[in-house]
């Protein structure tokens, strides 16, 4: 019979991939959860709620990803990879 482990034992067990994606994701998720400090810091440093409202609006357009720019260059350079990875989103998602 085996014996379960804990959900402690279990976290620390993950290997090291897992835990670098989990960092990866952390600072992801912690630099979106600045932005309403961002506007607090730009209105005490004098600027109006509206310059400080245009910066958080020019974050929120900027390309976050750099697969614009990667797929890009995959689409040019290597055109057999770009369609493998397009029909397995595809079949997934029906």
């Amino acid at each position: 019979m085996t014996v379960p482990i804990g959900l402690r034992q279990a976290v620390r067990d993950m290997p090291r991939e897992a835990w670098v994606l989990f960092a990866g994701t952390f600072v992801n998720r912690f630099g979106s959860f600045v932005l309403p400090f961002l506007v607090l810091y730009l209105v005490k440093r004098g600027y109006s709620t509206i310059e400080a409202g245009a910066v958080v609006s020019l974050y929120s357009r900027a390309p976050r990803s750099p697969q614009g720019p990667a797929a890009t260059h995959t689409r040019h350079t290597r055109p057999e990879l770009s369609g493998r990875f397009c029909g397995t989103a595809s079949s997934s998602a029906s």
